[in-house]
């Protein structure tokens, strides 16, 4: 069973599902928490069956949806496997992958500390049974056909990165800062300050977009990230105008109807992200 806790990260696994979706974990969210799974349902099954638990980008889930998972599995698995209310989830063989120099769980408005409160290593319950094991090796970089100058380049951006996320980098304090969290970006990884900075970008990334718009390879290289929604829009507006032809909007389905027939059934076979998929 492939899960992850975001949904982009769900739709690069093989049958991947979100872990709110799949666990029906809770929205809101508070240490006593269970998930939403009845232990005859279609769905206990499927946990009592699946023999490997692969949970991507375990980091971004706060603490208290793991140990709401870890009740549940507990709970729906003591009938299949001996003592599962007493082994962490359940019996059942979880691996939880992920890089903590990434994104923690999001807290609204909430200090480092209540960042670091709501990770996974600050369970007391789940970091006594975890077995860590560490990637130490960049795969790209032992690629045969990268040689010379590209591989050097790609060698100091590698280390570069890990220094980044090991905060191993020299920091600066701005005003109004105590402490310096702020980093200087090296030149070459920034784009030259300009009047219009959404004009800089996309034609730096997409410089040729307009003649090249149905070069699928051309445009598999390349995306832009935004940090906000905002942005995201903001930018593909900007792309579509320079674009020829007329624009056409095509709504997703979210959910099943709820005057279906056996709805509980359904909503388990055709989730959201099967329904956006039509």
């Amino acid at each position: 069973m492939s899960v992850a806790s975001s949904g982009i990260a769900s739709l690069l696994l093989p049958g991947g599902r979100t872990t709110h979706s799949r666990f029906r974990i809770p929205l809101e969210i508070d240490k006593d928490s269970c998930c939403a799974i009845d232990v005859g349902s279609d769905l206990a099954e499927l946990i009592n069956i699946a023999e490997l638990i692969i949970w991507d980008k375990a980091p971004l889930q706060h603490r208290h949806g793991f140990e709401a998972v870890d009740r549940t599995f507990r709970d729906v698995c003591r009938y299949h496997l001996p003592d599962a209310e007493n082994k962490i989830f359940g019996g059942k063989v979880v691996v939880l992958g992920g890089d903590f120099r990434q994104i923690l769980p999001i807290i609204t408005h909430g200090s480092r500390g209540d960042i670091v409160n709501a990770s996974i290593n600050m369970s007391q319950i789940l970091r006594r049974a975890c077995t860590v094991f560490v990637l130490t090796s960049n795969m790209r970089l032992h690629d045969p056909n990268i040689s010379g100058s590209e591989l050097i380049q790609m060698q100091e951006f590698n280390q570069w990165q890990l220094d980044m996320g090991s905060g191993r980098l020299p920091t600066v304090s701005v005003e109004g800062d105590d402490d310096g969290t702020w980093i200087t970006i090296p030149d070459d990884l920034l784009v030259p300050i300009v009047d219009d900075p959404i004009q800089a970008v996309t034609s730096m990334i997409y410089a040729d977009i307009v003649n090249r718009l149905h070069d699928f390879s051309y445009l598999r290289e390349r995306c832009i990230l935004c940090p906000t929604n905002d942005a995201v829009d903001n930018i593909n507006l900007h792309i579509l105008n320079k674009m020829s032809g007329d624009m056409l909007e095509m709504l997703s389905s979210d959910n099943i109807c709820t005057s279906t027939e056996n709805l509980e059934e359904m909503q388990i076979l055709y989730p959201t992200e099967f329904l956006n998929s039509l």
